[in-house]
């Protein structure tokens, strides 16, 4: 309790995924966002690298962040759980042997500067702050929606490969067992 004020509470309630991570990126605990932005809840975080969640082309740039020891903000791609990613934008804190992430979702701010970049367009682009969803002709859609009818980009996430296998594995002994 800081002068009346729950910790534990803003910690619990924060909209933005707080993580608690050793130094070489194992996640050691997590708020409930996590399962709202990522698919999973701070147990199936618990244990896991950072590093393994983020998207591969952005691991070196995430791991110079991460290991700088210095305060820092950042954006880069981080797998949902059950398909596909979302961009996060993180704050880095270090305190000895503990590294403390706030982590948001700006998927919307990333499509809305890929249409900048790639569709020349100055118009103003309504983006839900609650929902990252975007307002096209009336109706909102979903960043990876909004570019394919918006600039003809098809948006594909494909499937990890270690969770290809995990998948297949467990087809595998489903089969099995019939």
């Amino acid at each position: 309790m800081l002068d009346g004020i729950d910790l534990a509470a803003v910690f619990a309630r924060s909209p933005d995924l707080i993580a608690i991570h050793t130094s070489d990126g194992v996640i050691l605990a997590s708020n409930d966002a996590s399962e709202a932005l990522l698919g999973q809840g701070p147990e199936g975080l618990r244990g896991q690298s950072l590093f393994e969640l983020v998207h591969s082309e952005d691991v070196a740039r995430v791991r110079e962040h991460f290991a700088a020891g210095e305060e820092r903000q950042f954006v880069y791609r981080i797998r949902r759980h059950e398909a596909g990613y979302v961009w996060f934008e993180t704050n880095v804190v270090h305190d000895g042997n503990r590294v403390y992430t706030y982590s948001r979702d700006v998927s919307a701010r990333a499509a809305v500067e890929l249409l900048k970049t790639h569709g020349g367009s100055d118009e103003v682009v309504n983006v839900c702050a609650w929902t990252g969803r975007i307002r096209h002709q009336g109706e909102w859609l979903s960043a990876d929606r909004y570019l394919q009818e918006r600039l003809g980009v098809q948006v594909s996430h494909g499937i990890a490969e270690d969770v290809a296998q995990d998948l297949m594995l467990g087809y595998e002994q489903r089969r099995a067992l019939e």
